[in-house]
């Protein structure tokens, strides 16, 4: 059992290790399982309440971080690229603008190969979940969620 002072020690080492590490997002781009959040999706960076990047470096030290206890984590974790997550509040964003833009993004999706797992679209709310498979290996996941009464949520897992 680990000391609140070994915590802090593990927790300022994981975040000096993600401090050091170069920008996540540039790690990712052309990687055949990335999204370009930022440039399909009409989300006002101030409007997003939590943003997520995490690649190369940054990946391992979270993979590190948690090694002892959740090894199969870890090890997940270790088999990624990267992540990028956006969420926001719907009351901060232009909900008619994020809808139109989930069109756009989906269009992206399918003309670069990648494949419909789940859409549901009930009433406002518009749920998609896309896969991308190469040699027979998923290299992308990528999910968008619309709950117009509450958030947006977008999710890319490479």
């Amino acid at each position: 059992m680990r000391t609140s002072g070994t915590r802090f020690v593990l927790a300022l080492t994981g975040a000096l290790a993600l401090a050091a590490a170069p920008p996540a997002v540039g790690q990712m781009e052309g990687r055949p399982g990335y999204f370009p959040i930022d440039e399909l999706m009409a989300l006002d960076a101030d409007a997003v309440r939590l943003e997520i990047n995490l690649a190369g470096g940054r990946l391992e030290a979270v993979a590190s971080a948690v090694a002892d206890e959740a090894p199969e984590f870890a090890a997940l974790v270790r088999g990624l690229e990267g992540i990028q997550v956006r969420v926001a509040e719907a009351a901060e964003i232009d909900v008619e603008a994020v809808g139109a833009s989930f069109g756009r993004a989906v269009d992206w999706l399918r003309s670069n190969g990648w494949n419909t797992f789940l859409r549901l679209r009930e009433g406002d709310e518009q749920i998609y979940l896309y896969t991308r498979v190469e040699g027979g290996e998923m290299v992308g996941a990528t999910l968008l969620v619309l709950e117009p009464a509450s958030e947006v949520v977008v999710v890319n897992v490479v």
